[in-house]
Order: structure tokens, then C-alpha cells, then sequence
């Protein structure tokens, strides 16, 4: 798992298994939105079909927490060099919040 912010990626946990990753991640931006963000949207972004991105564990407990808190989702495909660079099925989920140590949840 990567963490991206001010122009910087570093890996901040390895995980295994895709599935126990994305619901780990999802809950993690989860946890930052109960915490509150700095503006009220989560961004998702999925190299496929966004039904696939629908269906991924922990999606819809983060749909509901957002919808509770009145937070925006937005889903998007990801871009062609973005699959590139990480892969078919990958998932990535930006947010702005106030700076965070990265738990695993």
C-alpha cells in the first residue's frame, strides 16, 4: 500500500492478499472521514469497470459513512497511464485531512 501527498509516494504497509488490502485501505478512509475532512469529498479512482470497484470489500460501509457524514463520493476510471503504472484492478482513494499518522486499522 502507498501513500501519496506533496509530491511524495512511499509505501506505508505491506499487506496480502488484494482483497484484505482494499478493505484495509477503504476502512483507513473511512476512519479519516469520522475523524472529519477538510473538505467533504473522497475521490476513488479504479483501473476497471466501475461495478467491479462497487463490489470490492469495504466499498459500501465507506458509501454509508460518507452519505452519514455528508461527504461526496466521487468514482472515476482510471486513466490509461495510471494502469500503466499500477496495474488493471488497482484502487486508489484521495481525501484532504489534517496530517495523520497511517494506521492499519
Amino acid at each position: 500500500m502507498l501513500h501519496g501527498h506533496a509530491g511524495r509516494t512511499e509505501p506505508v504497509a505491506k499487506l496480502k492478499g488484494f482483497d484484505n488490502a482494499v478493505a484495509k485501505m477503504l476502512e483507513f478512509a473511512r476512519q479519516r472521514v469520522i475523524a472529519g475532512l477538510l473538505t467533504p469529498t473522497v475521490c476513488l479512482s479504479y483501473g476497471g469497470e466501475l461495478q467491479e470497484l462497487r463490489a470490492l470489500p469495504g466499498y459500501t460501509r465507506l458509501r454509508e459513512t460518507c452519505v452519514d457524514h455528508g461527504v461526496d463520493v466521487y468514482e472515476s476510471l482510471m486513466s490509461l497511464t495510471g494502469m500503466v503504472n499500477v496495474g488493471k484492478g488497482a484502487v486508489v482513494v484521495g481525501f484532504a485531512c489534517e496530517p495523520h499518522v497511517f494506521k492499519i486499522p
